[in-house]
């Protein structure tokens, strides 16, 4: 990856390059027919079933997919690996005569098996958010919005000890270890498929340690920012989420999603979580997915990820 102050700057050109992702993908769907029916939903690996009411809107996503191919930035090599990965997209949407509540949950579950080697969850992420925002006709234009996020991981991980006999492992982490919550006010614009930009000129990032037995385990005086003895991590700031697709033709389409947040303190490394994907579906059964997850976080050793990832699935659709 990207080192030093080139990181940094490719990491604060983001939001710029998205603003122009979005300007662009707009022109482009004007061109489209707007009596086309779209059958995919907001972005995930998908299995859709929407409801369409006037005040309500209630959409639920899955799929299970297979990986046999994939890069990490860590290894710096292609992995040989099975994956059986699955992904959870839920959006329910309230729409009063003033305001309009939104509910999602967005999880990522996946189990890994290296060959010679052991079965263990890879993948474990949980997001649940709330936000709300005046009611409007036109979704096209800025507004303001209050959001809540709350993300932990459902699992806990551990690592074998090296060297240790017999073989031993350590607790790295586990449910709400680390939990946070993002706090945000600021404005919010909807695209189209369901797709949205909001930005938050005012916030803050909550940090916790639930089990405090990782400090020990780990033999570390900091997880996450908190430090040991410390009940949390405050941070003041600003973020950014965004959700975009478009369909590209009748069985391919792309999908982007990212959550910047960067602290006052530190606004020239925010953290951030940036994944693209391309998903190819092949019938009503199989789909095939391509999809990378570059990631950011000036607390954790090495601060930059990414994974790139080849794979294989079912889907289910209502339509």
């Amino acid at each position: 990856m990207f080192s030093g102050n080139s990181n940094h700057y490719l990491i604060m050109k983001l939001p710029l390059l998205l603003l122009c992702i979005v300007y662009f993908s707009n022109a482009a769907h004007a061109q489209d027919d707007p009596c086309k029916y779209s059958r995919y939903s907001p972005p995930a690996d998908t299995i859709s079933m929407i409801l369409k009411k006037k005040k309500n809107q209630l959409i639920y996503d899955n799929a299970i997919s297979f990986r046999a191919l994939s890069n990490q930035s860590a290894a710096n090599s292609f992995i040989d690996k099975m994956q059986v990965s699955s992904t959870i997209n839920f959006i329910y949407r309230n729409t009063g005569k003033r305001f309009t509540n939104e509910l999602s949950l967005f999880d990522e579950t996946s189990f890994q098996m290296i060959p010679d080697s052991t079965f263990e969850n890879q993948k474990d992420l949980s997001r649940l958010k709330w936000s709300i925002q005046p009611a409007a006709a036109d979704n096209s234009n800025w507004k303001q919005t209050s959001s809540v996020v709350v993300q932990t991981q459902k699992l806990p991980v551990r690592k074998a000890i090296t060297g240790s006999t017999p073989e031993e492992k350590r607790l790295e982490s586990a449910f709400l270890s680390p939990g946070i919550v993002l706090l945000s006010i600021g404005i919010t614009r909807g695209l189209a498929n369901n797709g949205k930009i909001e930005c938050g000129f005012a916030g803050g990032k909550l940090t916790w340690i639930d089990q405090k037995k990782i400090y020990q385990t780990n033999d570390v005086q900091i997880i996450s920012g908190v430090g040991k003895g410390k009940p949390f991590l405050i941070e003041g700031g600003v973020s950014m989420q965004a959700s975009m697709k478009k369909n590209l033709n009748k069985f391919l389409r792309w999908e982007n999603t990212t959550l910047v947040f960067a602290d006052i303190s530190a606004v020239n490394q925010p953290d951030v979580e940036f994944r693209n994907g391309f998903f190819w579906d092949h019938g009503k059964l199989f789909r095939t997915t391509l999809q990378t997850v570059y990631t950011y976080n000036r607390k954790r050793w090495p601060p930059s990820n990414w994974t790139g990832e080849l794979a294989l699935g079912f889907y289910l659709a209502s339509n």
